[in-house]
């Protein structure tokens, strides 16, 4: 964890036949994540106890999935109430197979694309931006607990 609250994954297996090619102990694969309260430990303040202090100003954490529910039960009012509650991307639906199912609301400019007739964590809500450009959302709200970490 960066000062700004950025993240990239450190993949440290406990059995190394398991480890993913494609991640690094060194990864500088920084990403944006959503802070609860906008608070997380920074090296500045010693990681806060939880986490080891890295290079002076990032700190090496621990992490494991806490909670995972669905975002809405039906479709959102507003782009600014969907992009409120979630913050996990989707790829378009049309690249899945053909189970799913598009609705658009023109007074949201919300396009909602089920699976299955379904609202659950498959469904994808669809926007433009004001520039244009299109942008999908996975309807989950998943949560990481951040905790030290193990040698």
């Amino acid at each position: 964890i960066r000062s700004d609250g950025m993240i990239a994954i450190i993949h440290q297996p406990f059995d190394s036949s398991n480890t993913v090619q494609h991640l690094e102990d060194n990864n500088e694969n920084w990403f944006r994540v959503y802070w609860k309260g906008d608070k997380y430990p920074n090296a500045l303040n010693d990681c806060d106890g939880l986490c080891e202090v890295v290079n002076g100003d990032s700190c090496l954490c621990g992490s494991s999935p806490v909670s995972k529910s669905i975002g809405f039960s039906s479709a959102p009012a507003t782009v600014k109430e969907l992009l409120g509650k979630l913050h996990i991307g989707f790829p378009d639906p049309s690249i899945f197979d053909s189970n799913y199912t598009s609705s658009f609301y023109p007074d949201s400019g919300i396009t909602v694309h089920l699976k299955n007739d379904l609202f659950d964590s498959t469904t994808a809500f669809e926007f433009l931006d004001k520039k244009g450009r299109r942008f999908f959302m996975k309807n989950s709200v998943e949560t990481v607990q951040v905790h030290g970490v193990t040698s």
